[in-house]
C-alpha cells in the first residue's frame, strides 16, 4: 500500500507526499528540530525535480523519538494517509512536535 506524509502549516500552505521519497531525517545538536528530505522527480520531458524539506520542531531531547514514531508510522502503520505536521489543526504524528518551522520547495 502506498502511504503519503502531509504536512501543513498554514490554509495556503501544504505538501502531501508519497512516503517512499523521503530521503533523510536530519536531527540537529540540540535534539530539538527535526528536518524531513524528500525529492519528487518529474518523469516529463521539462526536466524539472523537486524537493521538499519540512523541518519540525520538538520537544529539546525527544528528536529521536520523533523519528522513531515517523518510521514505524511508514513502516507498519495501517493509515495510508499519515499526518506528520497539521499547524493549522494542531495535530501531529507525535505528541513531542511543538510545530512546523517550515515547509520549502528547496528546488
Amino acid at each position: 500500500m502506498e502511504k503519503f506524509l502531509f504536512y501543513e502549516n498554514l490554509t495556503t500552505d501544504m505538501v502531501c507526499i508519497p512516503a517512499h521519497r523521503l530521503v533523510e531525517m536530519i536531527i540537529d545538536d540540540n535534539s530539538d528540530l527535526v528536518s524531513l528530505h524528500h525529492r519528487v522527480y518529474d518523469n516529463g520531458t521539462d526536466g524539472s525535480d523537486m524537493e521538499y524539506a519540512a523541518t519540525l520542531t520538538v520537544t529539546a531531547g525527544k528528536a529521536k523519538q520523533v523519528v522513531e514514531t515517523i518510521s514505524n508510522n511508514i513502516s507498519t502503520g495501517k493509515d495510508a494517509f499519515i499526518v506528520v505536521a497539521d499547524d493549522v489543526n494542531g495535530e501531529y504524528i507525535d505528541s513531542n512536535i511543538t510545530g512546523l518551522a517550515s515547509l520549502i520547495d528547496i528546488s
